[in-house]
């Protein structure tokens, strides 16, 4: 019987297969999060500023305050939010992770 690590080759398979699932799960998780911080601070055009409001909260503060509700860091909740930005829901391909798309150039791009 074929082994593969500590486990039988068919034993393989099946966490392989239950893991996908996981990462699938795990990648709509990501955009769903960066889709609502997207929402909560949409994101500027280049050279806008941020804006800060009659209470003073700046859109770093909002996304802070986001993340620690839903257990994220802010690093992170700005990371989905800007893949949500430069990857619309019509432009994104089911099961691919919001952080592997990170790396291919976004589908539209502006110039300077």
């Amino acid at each position: 019987m074929a082994v593969i690590g500590n486990v039988a080759a068919s034993r393989y398979h099946e966490l392989v297969a239950s893991s996908l699932r996981q990462v699938e799960v795990h990648s709509a998780a990501q955009w769903a999060l960066g889709d609502a911080a997207l929402e909560i601070e949409p994101v500027r055009g280049w050279g806008g500023h941020l804006r800060v409001g009659d209470d003073g909260q700046r859109v770093e503060d909002s996304l802070k305050i986001f993340g620690e509700d839903v257990g994220l860091s802010a690093a992170t909740v700005r990371t989905y939010r800007w893949v949500a930005a430069k990857w619309p829901a019509g432009r994104r391909v089911a099961g691919c992770p919001g952080k592997s798309t990170r790396s291919s150039p976004p589908p539209t791009t502006r110039s300077r």
